[in-house]
C-alpha cells in the first residue's frame, strides 16, 4: 500500500492536510513540526542552517519508513525550508503549496494574499513574481487568525471580529482580480469569508489532491 506522509506546523494543519487525502487507499504518516502557531513562527526564524538540520532529521525518517510522497500542508513552512533539496537529495517525491501558484501567477495582474506570517507571505509573493514579473501582489497577514482556527472559533466569529473584513475593504480598494488564501488553516472560515466579498478567493487545496493522485497513478502505486 502507498504511504504517504503529511507535515505541518502543528498538528492542526497537519490534520487538516491528511483529511483532504483520507479517502485515498493509503497508510498515512501525520508529522506536526511545532506543539502551536507561535512555536512554528519561533522555528521558521531560526537560522536557515538550524531549520534545515531539524527538518532533515525527520525527512531521514521518512525515508527509513520508506514513504512513497511527503505533502508538506503548510505555506510558512514551505517558505521558510527548501524542500526542493531534499526532494533530489533523498529522491523523495515532494508536494507544497507553492508548486500550485504559478498557474494562479500567469492568471491574474493584481492578486491579494491572506497569510499567516511574514516567511509565509514573502514566500507565496517570491513564487507568484518569479511566474508573472509583472503581478501586483498585496499581502495581508495575521497570526490571529491562525490561533482562532486552532481555537475552533466559529467561522462567523472570525471574519467578523478578527479584521477579515478590513481586509477584503483594502483588496477592494487595490482592484485585486483574486484574493489566494495563503494559509492551510483558512479554509476553515474560506466560505463564510468568500460570502461576504465578490472578489474570488483561491484555494490551492483542490489542485494538491488532483497532484497527488495523478503522482500516484502516473508511479501505478494504486
Amino acid at each position: 500500500m502507498v504511504k504517504i506522509a503529511v507535515m505541518a506546523g502543528t498538528p492542526v494543519d497537519t490534520k487538516m492536510g491528511a483529511a483532504l487525502i483520507q479517502d485515498f487507499p493509503c497508510e498515512l504518516i501525520e508529522l506536526a513540526i511545532s506543539k502551536n502557531p507561535v512555536q512554528q513562527t519561533y522555528f521558521q526564524t531560526l537560522p536557515t542552517s538550524e531549520k534545515m538540520q531539524q527538518i532533515e532529521k525527520r525527512i531521514q525518517q521518512l525515508v527509513r519508513e520508506k514513504v512513497d510522497l511527503l505533502l508538506v500542508y503548510c505555506n510558512s513552512l514551505s517558505a521558510s525550508i527548501d524542500f526542493d533539496y531534499f526532494a533530489e537529495q533523498y529522491a523523495l517525491t515532494i508536494v507544497t503549496p507553492f508548486q500550485m501558484y504559478a498557474a494562479f501567477a500567469e492568471k491574474y495582474g493584481r492578486i491579494g494574499v491572506l497569510a499567516a506570517n511574514g516567511q509565509g507571505a514573502a514566500g507565496i509573493e517570491s513564487v507568484l513574481v518569479q511566474h508573472h514579473a509583472g503581478i501586483q501582489v498585496y499581502n495581508v497577514t495575521n497570526l490571529d487568525w491562525v490561533q482562532a482556527v486552532e481555537a475552533k472559533i466559529a467561522p462567523n466569529i472570525i471574519v467578523d471580529q478578527f479584521g477579515l473584513t478590513d481586509s477584503m475593504s483594502f483588496f477592494q480598494k487595490n482592484h485585486v482580480e483574486a484574493i489566494l488564501i495563503g494559509c492551510t488553516h483558512f479554509p476553515y472560515f474560506l466560505a463564510e469569508y468568500q460570502s461576504r466579498t465578490t472578489i474570488p478567493c483561491l484555494n490551492p487545496d483542490e489542485a494538491l489532491i488532483a497532484t497527488i493522485k495523478s503522482i500516484l497513478f502516473d508511479t501505478e502505486k494504486f
